[in-house]
């Protein structure tokens, strides 16, 4: 894990320094860690969702499908 990078959306952290940090009994380097951790599935989720959001809307191809007023409805 020595030398690794983990990039966030707000900077780049070092592993070596972010060790550092947490072992000199601060809680800095936790903290970004959890919200790099918090960005990283937030960014993960949102796409998902806009994803599937997209997909959803291919169903309205009424070329490719067949659907009632009703099945909308639903």
């Amino acid at each position: 894990m020595l030398g690794t990078f983990f990039t966030y959306s707000e900077n780049v952290l070092d592993s070596d320094k972010m060790l550092a940090t947490f072992v000199s009994g601060t809680w800095e380097a936790l903290m970004r860690d959890k919200r790099g951790k918090f960005v990283q599935l937030a960014n993960q989720r949102v796409t998902s969702a806009l994803e599937q959001i997209r997909l959803i809307g291919n169903l309205s191809n009424r070329a490719a499908y067949d659907f009632t007023e009703e099945d909308i409805k639903k």
